[in-house]
């Protein structure tokens, strides 16, 4: 007698009913799944979810099969739309902040509020990198003054 099974791998393994059982691989049956939509779901995972690499990867191995390195190249090929994806949403939340606080800072010179004007300008400054941070010390009894921008 000769049962079919298939394994984590999708092979299939014949179990032989002797006196002893004998497994033997019968054939390799591979996963037919387009490799874009595995993509396009790392990209859902990573972006909406917050999944780890670690997490994508096991993911990957658990849902479809995959060995370590094939899950760490489809992570590769979909690491550039994800770093494009989180560029778009910075920039789109840089240029909110921006407006939010340019909109702040003209509230505060129509209430006459200078201190508070000039800290929002402050800080429009440094996302403008108009800003110079300086950095003084001293060594040796000589100043030491750094400018970043």
């Amino acid at each position: 007698m000769c049962t079919l099974l298939k394994n984590k791998n999708h092979t299939k393994m014949a179990i032989v009913k002797n006196t002893t059982p004998v497994i033997k691989e019968v054939e390799k049956v591979e996963m037919k799944v387009d490799k874009n939509i595995i993509i396009n779901e790392v990209i859902r995972l990573r972006i909406e979810s917050g999944f780890s690499t670690a997490s994508i990867v096991k993911f990957i191995r658990a849902k479809y099969g995959y060995g370590n390195t094939y899950a760490y190249k489809l992570y590769n090929l979909a690491s550039e739309q994800i770093s494009e994806t989180f560029n778009n949403m910075n920039n789109n939340a840089f240029r909110d902040s921006v407006m939010l606080m340019e909109g702040l800072l003209e509230r505060a010179i129509a209430e006459d509020n200078g201190f508070l004007a000039l800290s929002i300008l402050k800080e429009l400054n440094k996302c403008n990198q108009l800003y110079v941070q300086k950095i003084e010390l001293e060594a040796k009894g000589e100043p030491i003054i750094i400018n970043f921008k």
